[in-house]
């Protein structure tokens, strides 16, 4: 092997170091991180894996409807109980505001699926009642760029009530 061909080698596997870096880096910044971990908690409800969800909750969790973290769980799981199928998804893209150790991340959202007459009715609300997006509230815990908690959701549209037995 040459000089030459060694130096090549070399520069190559600089080149290819630098570039993930960069795409390390990249993945680091805030913006990412809200956007990753608000998708995370709708395949995590999508999935009905509630304790995946749990994972992104802050432990002083509150939203519009007046239910902490574990309340909306629970929530959650009796509502979407109702499908055979579900997903929830964002049908735009977000807009994602950051203000130090806050940041909003909102979208609005569609539920998708099959179920009972329940769920068909959560289906066609979604699809045409809820106009506005849903917001979900974010806090940084500590210095880790990936350590976000979801501490508030609300979408003003929604008229829920926690005690509803579906």
């Amino acid at each position: 092997m040459t000089v030459q061909t060694l130096q090549r080698i070399v520069i190559l596997i600089g080149v290819i170091l630098l570039a993930s870096l960069g795409w390390w880096a990249w993945g680091l910044r805030a913006e990412n991180q809200i956007e990753k971990a608000s998708q995370g908690v709708l395949k995590a409800a999508s999935n009905r894996n509630w304790k995946k969800l749990q994972t992104y909750m802050a432990s002083d969790y509150k939203d519009q409807w007046g239910m902490d973290g574990n309340q909306m769980v629970q929530s959650a799981s009796n509502v979407l109980s109702q499908f055979f199928v579900v997903d929830i998804v964002a049908t735009a893209p977000a807009q994602i505001t950051i203000n130090g150790n806050q940041a909003e991340w909102s979208a609005p959202l569609r539920v998708e699926g099959k179920g009972t007459a329940i769920a068909e009715a959560i289906i066609e609300h979604s699809a045409t009642t809820l106009r506005s997006p849903f917001t979900f509230t974010w806090r940084k815990q500590s210095w880790k760029p990936w350590d976000w908690k979801l501490v508030s959701t609300k979408q003003p549209e929604l008229n829920f009530d926690p005690s509803w037995n579906l």
